[in-house]
């Protein structure tokens, strides 16, 4: 009865079918720890806010103002 249902929905398509396997795996409760990487130039920490009466804060120049400044080979390398 069963193989005549089956036959007679599905014909003779594959059925796809998904088998999981609860075997345990070892592996590492926490990922390791990377070595950090050597900072070549550490920026000075900035004050966050308004600044205060009589201080000014330097604003570096941005990309574009910066290549107004320099040469087409110095564009170009950077």
């Amino acid at each position: 009865m069963h193989e005549a249902l089956i036959g007679a929905h599905l014909g003779d398509q594959i059925i796809g079918h998904l088998a999981r396997d609860s075997t345990d795996i070892e592996a590492r409760e926490k990922p390791t720890k990377k070595d950090p990487a050597p900072a070549a130039e550490e920026p000075k920490p900035r004050r966050r806010g308004r600044p205060r009466r009589g201080e000014e804060r330097v604003k570096e120049p941005t990309r574009r103002e910066r290549q107004t400044q320099r040469t087409l080979a110095e564009n170009l390398a950077d």
